[in-house]
């Protein structure tokens, strides 16, 4: 058991640093999931890496080598989706502006599509998002600076009467 668990130890040191060496000719650690290096599967590696540290199974000391050499653990097609989302997010707020700057408030209605996209549904996801505390501190502030009011103004026209 003791040679079987060096031999591990020796395997994922060479994984290790074949990752260090892609990190030098690539400028990062996104391995892609088939990616061979010096015949080695250092892609199936990588995404072995990843989900032993979902399931606790990865000592903090390799998980320390791992994030010293750059090696993000959250992949790569999530960390794109994230960028695309706060892109669309993005989108969807200058067209809130572009709004505003027609209407004079960020009162969308509900079904109100600017440039063919439903901003009004757009809008009541921010409200449902900052209820259900889903929506980051800097988007609430972009909102709020933008004059955005997260009480639905039907709400807020019930309460009045």
């Amino acid at each position: 058991a003791i040679l079987r668990d060096k031999n591990r130890d020796a395997l994922w040191d060479e994984m290790f640093q074949l990752l260090l060496s892609f990190k030098e000719q690539e400028g990062h650690c996104n391995v892609p999931w088939n990616h061979k290096e010096n015949g080695r599967n250092l892609g199936s590696w990588v995404v072995v890496q990843r989900r032993y540290r979902v399931l606790g199974k990865i000592s903090a000391a390799r998980e320390d080598r791992l994030r010293e050499a750059g090696f993000i653990f959250a992949d790569a097609e999530a960390i794109l989706r994230d960028k695309n989302r706060d892109a669309l997010w993005d989108e969807m707020f200058q067209l809130l502006l572009s709004f505003k700057e027609q209407e004079g408030h960020c009162n969308v209605p509900w079904n109100h599509k600017e440039n063919g996209r439903n901003l009004g549904s757009w809008v009541v996801v921010q409200r449902r998002y900052r209820v259900l505390g889903k929506i980051s501190a800097a988007r609430e502030d972009r909102l709020r600076e933008a004059g955005f009011i997260f009480a639905d103004a039907e709400a807020i026209l019930r309460d009045k009467n």
